[in-house]
């Protein structure tokens, strides 16, 4: 039976990188638990050790058991971009866990706390204390296209959405805005 469950599962897992290599949208992850045994038992303890409660991510049709039946239909796939971010809207995320999302595509709400003007770029900062913390750096090319002129002075205390891929820079995360449309005033 156990065996049965694990060949199931690795065709479903099969199934699901090819669907990913052919750029298809796959069906919905769920965490389910699954009952196992803890470590064997010393030469003291009984032969049968307790058993224990894991979770593991399968593959799965959304509201479905985790393998489809063979008289069952997938019905209702995710879609597309909550698989695969770049492919459409950004998924939204405050700014505190932007540090989670490195290298990937997001839009980061949160209020400016502070900003500062290097000359050649402006730091959007959501603290005061802004060492080592997530902010958005606006680059001097795109200036002009700010409504006064001055980012560090227009996105000063207004809470906004800056999209675009979380980079690591000096080890500080950061989105890094090279074009005006990247950073939304909020209402």
């Amino acid at each position: 039976m156990a065996l049965a469950s694990l060949l199931l599962s690795l065709i479903a897992v099969i199934r699901s990188l090819i669907a990913i290599a052919q750029k298809r949208p796959i069906i919905a992850l769920h965490k389910l638990p699954t009952v196992g045994r803890n470590a064997a038992p010393t030469s003291g303890e009984a032969s049968l050790a307790a058993p224990s409660v894991t979770t593991q991510t399968y593959l799965a049709a959304i509201g479905r058991r985790p393998i489809p039946g063979p008289a069952e239909t997938i019905d209702r796939l995710i879609p597309a971009n909550h698989l695969n971010p770049e492919s459409g809207v950004p998924p939204r995320v405050p700014w505190t866990a932007a540090h989670h999302h490195i290298d990937r595509t997001i839009a980061a709400e949160g209020r400016i706390g502070s900003t500062y003007n290097t000359g050649k770029l402006t730091f959007l900062n959501f603290q005061d204390d802004w060492r080592g913390q997530f902010c958005v750096v606006i680059f001097k090319q795109i200036y002009d296209r700010v409504p006064d002129g001055a980012p560090e002075r227009y996105y000063l205390h207004k809470t906004i959405r800056g999209m675009g891929p979380v980079r690591l820079y000096q080890n500080r995360p950061q989105i890094q805005v090279r074009d005006i449309n990247q950073v939304e005033v909020m209402p």
